[in-house]
Protein backbone atom coordinates (compact mmCIF):
# COMPACT_ATOMS: atom_id res chain seq x y z
CA UNK A 1 0.00 0.00 0.00
CA UNK A 2 1.45 3.34 -0.86
CA UNK A 3 0.28 4.63 2.92
CA UNK A 4 3.26 2.24 3.81
CA UNK A 5 5.42 3.77 1.41
CA UNK A 6 4.87 7.57 2.53
CA UNK A 7 4.95 6.26 6.88
CA UNK A 8 8.10 4.64 5.54
CA UNK A 9 9.65 7.41 3.90
CA UNK A 10 8.51 9.57 6.95
CA UNK A 11 10.57 7.66 9.87
CA UNK A 12 13.61 7.71 7.54
CA UNK A 13 13.27 11.24 7.32
CA UNK A 14 13.08 11.92 10.99
CA UNK A 15 15.32 9.52 12.21
CA UNK A 16 18.22 10.74 9.59
CA UNK A 17 17.67 14.17 11.23
CA UNK A 18 18.99 12.66 14.29
CA UNK A 19 22.27 11.15 12.36
CA UNK A 20 23.14 14.03 10.59
CA UNK A 21 26.65 14.97 10.62
CA UNK A 22 27.63 12.87 13.46
CA UNK A 23 31.49 10.94 12.79
CA UNK A 24 30.84 7.74 15.85
CA UNK A 25 28.39 5.43 16.30
CA UNK A 26 26.52 6.62 18.88
CA UNK A 27 23.07 5.06 21.18
CA UNK A 28 20.70 7.68 20.22
CA UNK A 29 18.21 7.02 22.84
CA UNK A 30 15.20 7.41 20.60
CA UNK A 31 12.79 8.23 22.44
CA UNK A 32 8.57 7.81 21.19
CA UNK A 33 7.17 10.99 19.03
CA UNK A 34 3.92 12.54 19.54
CA UNK A 35 1.69 10.49 16.98
CA UNK A 36 0.40 12.55 13.95
CA UNK A 37 -2.44 12.07 11.71
CA UNK A 38 -1.29 10.81 7.76
CA UNK A 39 -3.94 11.92 5.52
CA UNK A 40 -3.61 10.34 1.67
CA UNK A 41 -6.48 11.88 -0.05
CA UNK A 42 -7.28 11.27 -4.06
CA UNK A 43 -10.05 12.15 -6.36
CA UNK A 44 -9.31 11.46 -10.01
CA UNK A 45 -11.21 11.83 -13.50
CA UNK A 46 -12.21 7.97 -13.49
CA UNK A 47 -14.38 8.59 -10.40
CA UNK A 48 -12.25 7.63 -8.02
CA UNK A 49 -12.58 9.50 -4.40
CA UNK A 50 -10.39 8.03 -1.97
CA UNK A 51 -9.48 9.43 1.59
CA UNK A 52 -7.11 6.64 3.71
CA UNK A 53 -6.20 8.19 7.34
CA UNK A 54 -3.70 6.44 9.47
CA UNK A 55 -1.16 7.84 12.27
CA UNK A 56 2.67 8.15 12.41
CA UNK A 57 5.03 5.17 14.09
CA UNK A 58 7.83 4.97 16.11
CA UNK A 59 10.80 4.80 14.27
CA UNK A 60 11.49 1.23 15.53
CA UNK A 61 7.88 -0.06 14.82
CA UNK A 62 6.88 -1.68 11.71
CA UNK A 63 5.34 -0.02 8.52
CA UNK A 64 1.56 -1.55 8.91
CA UNK A 65 -1.18 0.64 7.97
CA UNK A 66 -2.23 1.86 11.26
CA UNK A 67 -6.21 3.08 10.20
CA UNK A 68 -7.89 5.54 12.11
CA UNK A 69 -11.82 5.01 11.96
CA UNK A 70 -14.39 7.18 12.83
CA UNK A 71 -13.25 9.87 11.57
CA UNK A 72 -16.15 12.41 9.25
CA UNK A 73 -14.27 12.95 5.78
CA UNK A 74 -16.45 15.40 3.79
CA UNK A 75 -15.17 16.28 0.06
CA UNK A 76 -16.84 19.50 -1.59
CA UNK A 77 -16.19 20.47 -5.58
CA UNK A 78 -16.16 23.63 -6.43
CA UNK A 79 -17.15 24.79 -2.89
CA UNK A 80 -20.35 23.13 -3.20
CA UNK A 81 -22.55 21.00 -0.65
CA UNK A 82 -20.12 18.34 0.90
CA UNK A 83 -20.16 14.69 0.40
CA UNK A 84 -19.22 12.92 3.26
CA UNK A 85 -17.31 9.60 2.65
CA UNK A 86 -18.17 6.17 3.96
CA UNK A 87 -15.57 4.51 5.66
CA UNK A 88 -15.50 1.13 3.82
CA UNK A 89 -12.95 -0.02 5.96
CA UNK A 90 -10.35 0.69 8.95
CA UNK A 91 -9.43 3.96 8.05
CA UNK A 92 -10.22 3.90 4.23
CA UNK A 93 -13.05 6.32 3.21
CA UNK A 94 -14.24 6.40 -0.38
CA UNK A 95 -17.89 8.15 -2.53
CA UNK A 96 -19.18 6.68 -5.07
CA UNK A 97 -20.72 9.66 -6.09
CA UNK A 98 -18.46 12.13 -6.59
CA UNK A 99 -16.86 12.43 -10.37
CA UNK A 100 -13.51 14.21 -10.63
CA UNK A 101 -13.55 17.31 -13.32
CA UNK A 102 -10.93 18.93 -14.93
CA UNK A 103 -10.53 22.18 -14.12
CA UNK A 104 -12.59 21.74 -11.08
CA UNK A 105 -11.00 22.52 -7.83
CA UNK A 106 -11.82 20.18 -4.83
CA UNK A 107 -11.64 20.85 -0.97
CA UNK A 108 -11.28 17.93 1.93
CA UNK A 109 -11.93 18.39 5.38
CA UNK A 110 -11.34 15.71 7.74
CA UNK A 111 -12.99 16.32 11.49
CA UNK A 112 -11.40 13.31 13.80
CA UNK A 113 -11.95 13.60 17.82
CA UNK A 114 -12.53 17.28 17.39
CA UNK A 115 -9.46 18.06 15.23
CA UNK A 116 -10.15 19.52 11.95
CA UNK A 117 -7.51 19.20 8.91
CA UNK A 118 -8.70 20.75 5.30
CA UNK A 119 -7.11 20.60 1.70
CA UNK A 120 -7.87 21.58 -2.01
CA UNK A 121 -6.24 20.69 -5.03
CA UNK A 122 -7.55 22.02 -8.61
CA UNK A 123 -7.47 18.94 -10.93
CA UNK A 124 -5.46 19.86 -13.67
CA UNK A 125 -6.29 18.99 -17.52
CA UNK A 126 -5.26 15.96 -18.86
CA UNK A 127 -1.67 16.05 -21.06
CA UNK A 128 -1.35 12.95 -23.32
CA UNK A 129 0.53 9.85 -22.27
CA UNK A 130 1.93 9.41 -25.71
CA UNK A 131 4.49 6.62 -25.32
CA UNK A 132 5.89 3.80 -23.08
CA UNK A 133 9.16 1.69 -24.19
CA UNK A 134 11.97 0.10 -22.20
CA UNK A 135 15.54 0.64 -22.73
CA UNK A 136 18.83 0.51 -21.10
CA UNK A 137 20.25 3.05 -19.04
CA UNK A 138 23.35 2.84 -17.11
CA UNK A 139 23.14 3.84 -13.31
CA UNK A 140 25.91 3.56 -10.98
CA UNK A 141 27.71 1.73 -13.71
CA UNK A 142 25.73 -0.62 -14.24
CA UNK A 143 23.53 -1.09 -17.49
CA UNK A 144 20.48 -1.63 -16.10
CA UNK A 145 16.62 -2.32 -18.34
CA UNK A 146 14.02 0.56 -17.24
CA UNK A 147 10.87 1.82 -18.24
CA UNK A 148 10.70 5.38 -20.55
CA UNK A 149 7.56 7.12 -20.91
CA UNK A 150 6.75 10.02 -23.37
CA UNK A 151 4.65 12.91 -23.73
CA UNK A 152 4.43 16.30 -25.44
CA UNK A 153 4.06 18.90 -22.70
CA UNK A 154 1.54 21.97 -23.31
CA UNK A 155 2.34 25.36 -24.21
CA UNK A 156 0.93 26.99 -21.16
CA UNK A 157 3.19 27.15 -18.19
CA UNK A 158 2.65 25.57 -14.54
CA UNK A 159 2.14 21.05 -15.59
CA UNK A 160 3.29 18.93 -13.02
CA UNK A 161 3.32 15.28 -13.35
CA UNK A 162 3.53 12.08 -11.25
CA UNK A 163 4.84 8.22 -13.02
CA UNK A 164 3.35 5.10 -11.12
CA UNK A 165 5.10 2.02 -12.04
CA UNK A 166 3.60 -1.35 -11.89
CA UNK A 167 5.81 -4.94 -12.53
CA UNK A 168 3.83 -8.00 -12.47
CA UNK A 169 1.08 -6.33 -10.61
CA UNK A 170 2.68 -5.42 -8.20
CA UNK A 171 3.68 -1.54 -7.55
CA UNK A 172 7.16 -0.50 -7.47
CA UNK A 173 7.89 2.01 -4.17
CA UNK A 174 10.14 4.67 -6.27
CA UNK A 175 8.41 8.10 -6.91
CA UNK A 176 9.02 9.33 -10.48
CA UNK A 177 7.84 13.15 -10.64
CA UNK A 178 8.51 16.02 -13.16
CA UNK A 179 7.44 19.24 -13.74
CA UNK A 180 7.93 21.58 -16.90
CA UNK A 181 10.03 24.14 -15.95
CA UNK A 182 12.63 22.97 -18.16
CA UNK A 183 10.47 21.68 -20.52
CA UNK A 184 7.19 24.08 -21.60
CA UNK A 185 5.83 23.26 -24.38
CA UNK A 186 8.47 20.32 -25.85
CA UNK A 187 8.37 16.69 -26.56
CA UNK A 188 9.59 14.93 -22.70
CA UNK A 189 10.91 11.38 -22.48
CA UNK A 190 11.52 10.72 -19.32
CA UNK A 191 13.37 7.38 -17.78
CA UNK A 192 11.70 5.60 -14.72
CA UNK A 193 14.38 4.43 -12.27
CA UNK A 194 15.32 5.73 -9.18
CA UNK A 195 19.64 6.08 -8.55
CA UNK A 196 19.60 4.71 -4.82
CA UNK A 197 17.35 1.68 -6.46
CA UNK A 198 20.43 -0.49 -8.19
CA UNK A 199 19.70 -4.27 -6.78
CA UNK A 200 19.44 -6.73 -9.69
CA UNK A 201 16.37 -7.76 -8.65
CA UNK A 202 14.86 -4.43 -9.26
CA UNK A 203 15.50 -4.64 -12.98
CA UNK A 204 13.04 -5.40 -15.83
CA UNK A 205 13.21 -8.59 -16.90
CA UNK A 206 12.33 -10.03 -20.86
CA UNK A 207 8.38 -11.69 -20.20
CA UNK A 208 7.50 -8.90 -17.19
CA UNK A 209 3.92 -7.31 -17.61
CA UNK A 210 4.91 -3.65 -17.31
CA UNK A 211 2.05 -0.93 -16.55
CA UNK A 212 2.30 2.68 -15.98
CA UNK A 213 -0.06 5.13 -14.46
CA UNK A 214 0.69 8.73 -15.48
CA UNK A 215 -1.19 11.28 -13.17
CA UNK A 216 -1.38 15.27 -13.99
CA UNK A 217 -0.88 16.72 -10.65
CA UNK A 218 -1.89 20.62 -9.50
CA UNK A 219 2.03 22.26 -8.11
CA UNK A 220 1.78 21.80 -4.28
CA UNK A 221 0.97 17.92 -5.01
CA UNK A 222 3.99 17.79 -6.77
CA UNK A 223 5.96 19.37 -4.23
CA UNK A 224 4.72 16.89 -1.86
CA UNK A 225 5.94 14.05 -3.66
CA UNK A 226 9.20 16.11 -4.39
CA UNK A 227 10.32 17.00 -1.01
CA UNK A 228 8.91 12.92 -0.09
CA UNK A 229 11.75 11.56 -2.65
CA UNK A 230 14.44 14.38 -1.77
CA UNK A 231 14.08 13.86 1.67
CA UNK A 232 14.13 10.39 1.82
CA UNK A 233 16.63 9.33 -0.61
CA UNK A 234 19.19 12.30 0.43
CA UNK A 235 19.97 13.67 -2.90
CA UNK A 236 19.38 17.50 -1.68
CA UNK A 237 22.21 17.33 0.14
CA UNK A 238 22.55 21.24 1.69
CA UNK A 239 18.89 20.33 3.08
CA UNK A 240 18.17 19.34 6.63
CA UNK A 241 15.98 16.52 6.59
CA UNK A 242 12.23 17.29 7.23
CA UNK A 243 8.73 15.94 6.38
CA UNK A 244 7.36 16.44 3.04
CA UNK A 245 5.73 19.79 2.28
CA UNK A 246 2.18 19.03 2.53
CA UNK A 247 -1.14 20.70 0.87
CA UNK A 248 -3.16 19.60 4.43
CA UNK A 249 -3.35 22.07 7.17
CA UNK A 250 -3.98 21.48 10.53
CA UNK A 251 -0.87 19.92 11.49
CA UNK A 252 -1.53 16.64 9.78
CA UNK A 253 0.98 15.13 7.52
CA UNK A 254 0.37 13.69 3.81
CA UNK A 255 -1.17 15.01 1.11
CA UNK A 256 -4.52 15.63 -0.96
CA UNK A 257 -4.69 15.15 -4.76
CA UNK A 258 -7.24 16.10 -7.37
CA UNK A 259 -5.10 14.69 -11.26
CA UNK A 260 -6.65 12.99 -13.93
CA UNK A 261 -4.75 9.14 -14.65
CA UNK A 262 -3.83 7.40 -17.83
CA UNK A 263 -2.63 3.85 -18.26
CA UNK A 264 -0.02 2.80 -20.48
CA UNK A 265 1.15 -1.16 -20.87
CA UNK A 266 3.33 -3.77 -22.42
CA UNK A 267 4.99 -6.85 -21.96
CA UNK A 268 8.76 -6.28 -21.78
CA UNK A 269 10.51 -7.38 -24.92
CA UNK A 270 14.55 -6.98 -24.14
CA UNK A 271 16.81 -6.19 -27.53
Amino acid sequence: MLMNRILQLICTITAAGLFTACEKVINAGLHPAEKKYVIEGIITNEDTCRVLLSTTSNFTDDNNFRGVSGAVIQVSDNGGAPVTLAEVRKGVYESLSLHGVPGHTYQLKATIDNHIFTASSKMPDPVNFDALWVGRASVAGRSRVVANVGYRDPQAPGNSYNFVQYVNGEQRPDIFVNNDNLSNGRDVFLALYSPAEIREEDDLKEGDSLYVEMQCIDPNVYKFWYSLNTGASGSDVLATPANPVSNVTGGALGYFSAHTVQYQGMRVVIN
